[in-house]
């Protein structure tokens, strides 16, 4: 499965934020200190970490769940993936493991993921203006013809 489907299924979210449960005492997500970070990570750690799992049934739930922890701490630990997770709110499933994955980092620092939901607000956004250019487009070629 996915980081995003795992999260959302195991915490419910896919906010990071929340997933170390920092949640509501900033109002923007920028205001948490790496230390706050740390701490909020290091406290769900020790709830969730495998090895203090006495119950085996439950061990590969508390593992998948650190797991997920310990991505989301990597991402708001690290100043540059946490600027574009704030900037996007999206969470890259894809593993980069080449030598591309530097100028990825500084693409996406400089222009954030384009969503469906960012291309229909796009479409909605100038929808009468488009109408309108291809009317007068329309009417000009009729009337050259």
């Amino acid at each position: 499965m996915s980081f995003v489907s795992d999260a959302k299924r195991l915490f419910g979210t896919t906010n990071l934020y929340e997933i170390l449960n920092l949640k509501g005492s900033k109002l923007k997500r920028s205001e948490y200190s790496q230390a706050e970070i740390k701490k909020a990570f290091f406290k769900l750690s020790l709830q969730f970490h495998p090895d203090r799992c006495d119950d085996d049934t439950k061990k590969v739930q508390t593992t998948a769940k650190f797991q997920i922890l310990s991505r989301a701490y990597a991402i708001l630990s690290d100043e540059q993936k946490r600027a574009v997770y704030d900037e996007s709110g999206i969470v890259d499933d894809a593993e980069i493991c080449s030598d591309d994955a530097y100028w990825l980092d500084k693409w996406r620092l400089i222009f954030k993921k384009v969503t469906k939901e960012d291309i229909d607000n796009f479409i909605q956004k100038f929808r009468g203006i488009i109408t309108i250019l291809l009317y007068y487009f329309f009417h000009s070629v009729v009337r050259a013809v």
